[in-house]
């Protein structure tokens, strides 16, 4: 009895904290853009040990600013995105490649290249 307690408990808690998060979410995309949502996403995730935003990680990779990177290095960043510290270049580079590869033919598919 008591552990069916603590499990509809822990289950009232998981629902509520989904509802509150849904709650957020729909605020801040209401607030703002989903372009200003990804430029605040890519500026304050970890992408290394230390290393916070896009222009950080640009420089630690290919030792440029973001502003000059060329459509297969912002590839390379943005296949790194889902999970920035496991998908480093020189760490998983066959998975980071891969992703790369997937996400260059999106953007000649979607006339970007």
């Amino acid at each position: 009895m008591i552990s069916s307690l603590r499990g509809q408990r822990a289950r009232i808690r998981a629902i509520s904290f989904q509802s509150s998060a849904r709650s957020i979410f729909a605020r801040i995309q209401k607030a703002l853009s989903k372009k200003r949502i990804l430029e605040i996403y890519l500026n304050v995730i970890e992408w290394g040990d230390g290393i916070y935003g896009v222009e950080a990680a640009s420089r630690d990779v290919f030792g440029k600013s973001a502003a000059t990177l060329d459509a297969a290095e912002g590839a390379l960043l943005a296949a790194m995105i889902p999970s920035p510290i496991r998908l480093q270049p020189c760490k998983r580079p066959k998975s980071v490649r891969t992703r790369q590869e997937r996400i260059l033919r999106w953007m000649r598919r979607a006339d970007r290249l």
